[in-house]
Formats: C-alpha cells, sequence, structure tokens
C-alpha cells in the first residue's frame, strides 16, 4: 500500500490526487508567499516523478503543461506518485517578470540550493528543493521558456562530459538518453549548465531533465509548445512504468550540439532571414542591424562558426551588445 503524501497543504492517500500550497512566508499585506503543489498519488506501488516550472516567473509552458496533467492523470490508473509544481516563483508569475520584482528582485535560476535563513528568493529556493525535489527517487523534471521575443525553441540542455563540463561520461549519457525519451529537436551541450539538483540525488540515480520551449508571443503558437511538454513528461511516464503505452517519437531526429552565444555591437533595427535549426556557414551573414531612420545598414552579424541556428531574436528592436542568436556545432545526430 502506498503512504500518503503530504506537501504544504497538499495532502493525497492512494488512488487520490490532491492540490495545495507550501507557505514559506508572508507578505506586508498578510499574502502567502510560497509555490503551489500538485499531487496525484497512484493506487499503485512505483516510482515518484517531479516536474516544476517557472523558476522566472515568465516561463510559462510547464506550467500549463503539468496543471494539465494533474487535471488528466487518473490516480486509479498511475503506478508511483506524480508531484507538479507548476509555478515556483509565483510572485515573479504576478509581475510576468523574470524575477520577483514586490520581494527581493532576485533572479531564482541562480540561488541553489538556496538558503533556509537567506533572502526570500534564497527561501523559496530552498523550501521547493528540500520539500519537493528530493522527493523524486527517479527523475526530476525543470521547464524554462524561451521568452517573448525570440523564435520557438525546442531543446533540452545538458552539460558536456568532464573535463569541458561537470559531468562524468556515465551520467553524460544517462542524461541524453532521458532527453532522447522526452523528445526534443536539440540537445544544447552548454559549459555552464549546472542541475538544480545536487551530487547527493545523483548518488541516488535521480536524474534532472531541464528542457527549454516556446517563444514568441502569438499564444496559439504556445499551445504546441504546451503539448509537446505534456507528451513529454508522458513519455518518461510510461518509460517509468507508471503509466501504460508506447513512448510516442517525434518525427525528426535529435541533434546534438556544442553551442555559443553571438552578440551586436550596435543597437538598431534588427533583421534577418533566418530560421530556428537552420544550417549556416562560419562567416555568413546571419542578420543585420539597420539605422530606425535611414534604413542604412550599421552593421553585420556574422556566424563565428559553421553550425546551426539553435536562437534567433525576432523582435525587431534590438539593444546594442544583446545576445541576439545562438550557434550550435554538430556533435552528433541520434
Amino acid at each position: 500500500m502506498i503512504l500518503k503524501v503530504k506537501i504544504g497543504s497538499a495532502s493525497a492517500d492512494s488512488g487520490e490526487k490532491s492540490h495545495g500550497f507550501v507557505e514559506v512566508s508572508r507578505s506586508p499585506a498578510g499574502f502567502p508567499v510560497g509555490f503551489p503543489v500538485n499531487i496525484v498519488n497512484g493506487s499503485k506501488e512505483g516510482p515518484t516523478l517531479v516536474a516544476g516550472s517557472a523558476i522566472k516567473g515568465n516561463h510559462l509552458i510547464g506550467g500549463m503543461a503539468i496543471a494539465r496533467l494533474f487535471k488528466s492523470l487518473d490516480p486509479g490508473r498511475l503506478r508511483g506518485a506524480f508531484i507538479g509544481v507548476p509555478f515556483v516563483n509565483t510572485w515573479a508569475f504576478e509581475a510576468e517578470d523574470r524575477v520577483p520584482t514586490l520581494l527581493d528582485h532576485r533572479s531564482m535560476a541562480g540561488l541553489w540550493p538556496g538558503r533556509q535563513a537567506g533572502t526570500i528568493s534564497e527561501r523559496i529556493a530552498y523550501a521547493y528543493l528540500n520539500e519537493v525535489v528530493r522527493r523524486s527517487d527517479s527523475c526530476f523534471m525543470d521547464f524554462y521558456d524561451q521568452e517573448r521575443g525570440w523564435q520557438p525553441t525546442d531543446a533540452g540542455l545538458l552539460s558536456p562530459p568532464k573535463p569541458e563540463g561537470w559531468f562524468t561520461s556515465e551520467q553524460y549519457d544517462k542524461y541524453l538518453e532521458w532527453l532522447k525519451v522526452f523528445g526534443v529537436r536539440h540537445v544544447w551541450r552548454t559549459k555552464g549548465f549546472h542541475t538544480v539538483i545536487d551530487e547527493s540525488m545523483h548518488q541516488k540515480g535521480v536524474v534532472e531533465i531541464c528542457i527549454m520551449l516556446g517563444g514568441l508571443a502569438d499564444f496559439r503558437r504556445k499551445e504546441q509548445f504546451v503539448k509537446q511538454a505534456m507528451r513529454g513528461i508522458t513519455n518518461v511516464m510510461k518509460r517509468l512504468g507508471m503509466v501504460e503505452g508506447e513512448i510516442e517519437k517525434p518525427g525528426y531526429k535529435t541533434r546534438i550540439l556544442d553551442t555559443q552565444e553571438v552578440s551586436n555591437r550596435l543597437g538598431g533595427i534588427w533583421y534577418t532571414d533566418k530560421e530556428f535549426d537552420q544550417e549556416v556557414k562560419e562567416g555568413e551573414v546571419v542578420a543585420t542591424i539597420s539605422d530606425p531612420y535611414t534604413a542604412e545598414v550599421l552593421e553585420e552579424i556574422r556566424s563565428p562558426i559553421t553550425g546551426i541556428i539553435t536562437s534567433m531574436w525576432c523582435n525587431p528592436v534590438v539593444k546594442p551588445a544583446e545576445r541576439v542568436l545562438g550557434v550550435g556545432k554538430l556533435v552528433e545526430t541520434i
């Protein structure tokens, strides 16, 4: 018999689901500060899968997928437990911003493992990690968005193996396999990428799947990414034996890329005819910056390598010295 799962005010016995809230503090006006939590406790024994989204408050895709899965999952047909936090950074979500502007203005993305006696964002990070994430005994899924102003993106984030990154070869292969199960078009090998979970969870065999989906302001385009996130979480559940069915594979192969960022020097009107996943040559002009008053081309932006476009700014106006696109060197296609 599966024991009751209780987190904050959410509590679910075997075969039940529950929605609640983990209160970390209170605002000056007395409103709770913390994060929501959804629990689906299956009627049969199995693994515990944790999924969270919106560490940055304007990253919405994963949260919408987690909420819909909570609504649709039948605990009577589930093995193990699904724990979802649709929006970790709720006050940043309220502000439609990356950071909680009404609290401490700090980005939670760089605060792990948090501090129990730190700033309010550090305390929320600490509570999220210790009260939710550490409950996973199999897999933790961490969702980010490509924000408005960027072309749509479909990627998983991964540290390269040592010595370039901090994963061992075994950890790298394991993470790559789970990203393949989820189903992404790109895997971005980023040297600076670091997981939320710590070494103690790695030693227990827990894997963190970090996903970057979305882009553009058009909500109708976002819907396809919400469905992709739901399919990906369900694929992971199928692989873990939590739900029945065959893993749904995407209709494309995944490209593993060593990524680098490209910046403009001047501000002005940005133009490009390139697209996400398009191949480019080293030295090829991939975008221009023009004078907004005369249309004179002020700067040509060239690809630093032969590779594949991983991300690209799509707002017509660009500020000086911004990260305007990403290019990845192809490592492998799987």
